[in-house]
């Protein structure tokens, strides 16, 4: 199934065209938030290099969070308008589930991480089930002590929550550190979890698909908390 799979969720976004499962085209949109200028282009070009026109696409994949607040706004109003005019189907896959392929195939515990600030952090941890992983809980809230005393023996830690609080998760020697120069989403991996949902008949409503936001940028709140009390 010919797949469109966009990643915005943090500051290097990037675009994907696949078959099935089969990479054909990468394209990244290149650092500093820059989605809202680059991802259109990129997409137009991407699909001029292999010769596809927009009716030829089946699948709409998109990162739909946790991550940037404007970056998935981006991307999942790009997804949605595209699946709606070109009759594709459209497939919101989590980004903790993207970031967790990053890791090695040895790595049996997987705890992707994103720093929601006020000292909390997002997370998922990941176990590996043969050939693939499966979430062992539900993305959650939490502080960075109480994950830390959470998560199993010899886990793979990724992502900005770690950067953000690396203090804490170097208390366990046992932990394992992912580079930083691997934790970005990757499209492709959009694109391949995007269709193996899709073959297990599981789709997203473009009118009512939303981001996955663990908080609401801090000026947001402060309007919600203003408009709250004024009622």
């Amino acid at each position: 199934m010919k797949t469109l799979a966009i990643e915005t969720s943090s500051a290097a976004g990037n675009v994907c065209l696949s078959d099935g499962e089969e990479i054909l085209q990468e394209r990244y949109l290149g650092d500093g938030m820059i989605h809202g200028r680059e991802l259109i282009p990129a997409i137009r070009d991407i699909m001029k290099e292999q010769g596809w026109s927009p009716t030829d696409l089946e699948i709409i994949a998109v990162s739909k969070g946790p991550g940037s607040f404007t970056g998935l706004r981006v991307g999942l109003a790009a997804a949605k308008t595209l699946a709606m005019t070109c009759g594709a189907r459209l497939v919101g896959v989590p980004t903790l589930d993207v970031m967790a392929r990053n890791v090695p195939d040895e790595a049996e515990f997987i705890c992707p991480m994103t720093d929601v600030r006020r000292k909390e952090v997002g997370a998922c941890l990941f176990q590996r089930d043969g050939d693939d992983l499966r979430a062992s809980w539900e993305c959650r809230t939490c502080s960075p002590a109480e994950l830390c005393d959470t998560l199993p023996n010899g886990a793979w830690l990724l992502g900005d929550g770690l950067k953000a609080h690396e203090e804490v998760f170097s208390s366990r020697e046992d932990f394992r550190k992912l580079e930083e120069n691997a934790w970005h989403a990757q499209a492709k991996w959009v694109a391949r979890l995007g269709f193996r949902e899709c073959l297990a008949g599981r789709f997203s409503d473009p009118h009512s698909l939303v981001p996955i936001y663990l908080r609401l940028p801090t000026v947001m709140e402060k309007m919600a908390n203003a408009a709250a009390k004024s009622l």
